[in-house]
């Protein structure tokens, strides 16, 4: 009976991939996003653009239980996102193939490949993404199916939905036109529009999280601090739902740029579904087009506008912003499990006697593939262990001197935050997000059509004046070396930070240069 009962189960893979999850979630906070991610769910505060307002929402709900640190549990909600996501994949691939192995297969695949794993264990945003890509697909599946028009509002709902938490969900959006509207007569399109679009717009609405959470002054807004930007206004709003202040990362590589961002793209896809699940993924994507189904053209559009878009946005971290793609990969890579078994069996009834030993072997391989991916993937991504921020941000806040400025770059500065908004430490020192800082004030430069070095050269000299202002008012600090600042102050060691004391040098030249404006100012 419990045979059977699993044998027609789409949990099995999700209970075991959440349990891994649990397993290696990071038990408090860590860099990056998920420090600043954390603070913001805490505090109901601004984050940087586009905002992602329903994950703060979701977040903050986790905040609540009484189970480890804040940091913990919203680490917790990537979890539970990805988790789910592996289920709905699994689901869906079950319905498109007819296979509990497959879909057992290519969620498996899903749940263990390095990118995703990773982004389940430490506050993020993407496995809360990779969640609606499959409810989406599961959604349209449905309809394309039953033609019950209650699927098709979910689905309107979701996708709206789906864009409060990351604008890049309206990348689905032509492929989920293009399958409903092949399937669907134009006058069944016509009449259920104006219902899909006012769910769709319900959906926005945790939007206006935003200009509230503006009217309230939350301690963390990064939008008023680094941009001035007032999202209390439509045009603030449109600012910051729209990712203004990140355009220039975007289409940011020459044309052989760009083909090297592919490539690496596609070592990427290797190392996380190995290349056997690549190959099945593109067998199967084969095999949906051929059988062409709604889906092949819903989700190789997906797909391929996800790659082509983040391959031109040029950041350092874009690996992570595949990762809602890559439940497509998934369900590909059940059909073409589907797609092989199918060969094997008739290879096998031709060649070898009606023997299934073939089937056995793709069968038992391809799960112990999985297994290999998780017993190898282990080591890389297992973060319950990693108390050294916390170690790093306590014993900096100890260290630095009453009133004094605090300069870091992205992932330290965010941890600080933390420690200061969440756990209510230092609440003297102020902490100078650089990164933040210079990418404002890139945004700025940028806007104005000057050159890149000429933009760089003008946001160093102004945070050299703002630093040196601060210097002449209050002790200053900072994280990491920076060779550049060498000549203006001594380093000073100071426990895990450094102490920057004015040097002669550095005073003449200020006194020349005049005195800077603070950060806050446009």
């Amino acid at each position: 009976m419990l045979a059977a009962g699993l044998a027609r189960s789409d949990a099995p893979v999700a209970v075991l991939a959440f349990v891994v999850y649990l397993v290696t979630t990071a038990p408090g906070v860590t860099g990056y996003d998920s420090a600043e991610l954390a603070t913001g769910a805490y505090t109901l505060g601004i984050v940087h653009p586009t905002g992602y307002p329903l994950y703060l929402l979701l977040a903050k709900l986790l905040t609540l239980i009484p189970v480890g640190s804040v940091a913990y549990r919203v680490n917790l909600l990537s979890a539970v996102c990805a988790a789910l996501a592996v289920w709905l994949t699994a689901r869906l691939s079950r319905r498109l193939t007819g296979s509990a192995w497959g879909a057992w297969v290519g969620a498996g695949f899903l749940a263990f490949s390095h990118s995703f794993w990773s982004l389940s264990v430490v506050a993020e945003v993407y496995t809360l993404q990779a969640f609606f890509v499959a409810l989406i697909l599961v959604l349209l599946e449905r309809w394309v199916t039953t033609r019950d028009e209650r699927w098709l509002r979910g689905l309107s709902l979701a996708f709206g939905l789906s864009l409060t938490n990351h604008v890049s969900g309206g990348l689905l959006g032509p492929g989920l036109a293009c399958a409903i509207l092949r399937t669907t007569p134009r006058q069944r399109v016509l009449r259920l529009a104006p219902q899909l679009g006012l769910l769709f717009v319900l959906g926005l609405l945790p939007y206006a999280y935003l200009p509230l959470r503006s009217l309230a002054d939350p301690a963390l807004n990064y939008v008023s601090t680094y941009y001035n930007v007032d999202l209390r206004t439509l045009s603030g709003l449109w600012w910051m739902v729209s990712g203004q202040g990140y355009r220039f990362f975007s289409f940011g590589y020459d044309l052989a740029g760009y083909l090297r961002e592919l490539a690496a793209f596609a070592g990427l896809l290797l190392r996380n579904f190995t290349p056997l699940g690549t190959l099945l993924g593109l067998v199967g994507l084969a095999s949906l087009i051929r059988r062409r189904h709604p889906l092949a053209a819903a989700t190789a559009l997906g797909f391929v506008l996800a790659v082509a878009f983040f391959a031109g946005y040029a950041v350092g971290d874009k690996a992570t912003m595949y990762v809602p793609a890559y439940p497509i990969w998934a369900l590909w890579i059940a059909e073409g499990f589907r797609r092989s078994l199918r060969l094997l069996q008739t290879l096998g009834a031709r060649i070898m006697g009606g023997t299934k030993a073939p089937e056995a072997v793709l069968r038992w391989g391809l799960a112990g593939i999985v297994l290999v991916m998780c017993a190898s993937n282990w080591r890389w991504v297992d973060m319950s262990q990693a108390r050294e921020p916390d170690i790093f941000a306590r014993q900096a806040l100890a260290t630095v001197a009453p009133n004094a400025m605090v300069v870091g770059q992205w992932s330290t500065a965010v941890i600080l935050e933390y420690y200061q908004m969440v756990e209510g430490l230092r609440p003297d020192v102020e902490v100078f997000n650089r990164s933040r800082y210079e990418v404002a004030q890139y945004y700025r430069l940028w806007t104005t059509d000057i050159s890149h070095n000429e933009a760089v050269s003008r946001i160093f000299q102004s945070e050299g004046a703002l630093l040196g202002t601060a210097s002449s008012q209050r002790p200053l600090y900072i994280m990491e070396y920076d060779p550049r600042l060498a000549g203006e102050y001594e380093y000073q060691p100071a426990g895990n930070v450094f102490r920057l004391v004015p040097s002669e040098q550095g005073e003449n030249r200020r006194r020349e240069m005049g005195r800077g404006a603070s950060y806050r100012d446009p």
